[in-house]
């Protein structure tokens, strides 16, 4: 059963940092063709989008191909063990 819970967690995680990623792009994006390349948040610091696309992008490749490393980094952090660990020595 806890197997599926974190499944599902790791499916909304995933999702939900997909959808961010998506929004940062679309906000940078649009400033961006509505020709100003700052915009102010909400402070009323000026934001420079180009850096948001590119935050943006660096996201969604997280999210796409790099997904595995993060689960596994995380499940390391927590203790416990990765089946298919090709770093764990052998003894002879």
């Amino acid at each position: 059963m806890k197997d599926k819970s974190n499944k599902s967690r790791d499916r909304f995680v995933r999702i939900t940092y997909g959808f961010l990623a998506l929004f940062l792009i679309m906000l940078g994006g649009v400033h961006i063709f509505s020709g100003s390349l700052t915009y102010e948040n909400f402070k009323g610091l000026g934001v420079f989008a180009p850096v948001t696309v590119i935050i943006g992008l660096i996201l969604l490749y997280g999210v796409i191909f790099q997904w595995g490393l993060l689960r596994d980094a995380d499940k390391k952090r927590n203790g416990e063990e990765n089946k298919n660990d090709s770093t764990k020595t052998r003894k002879d």
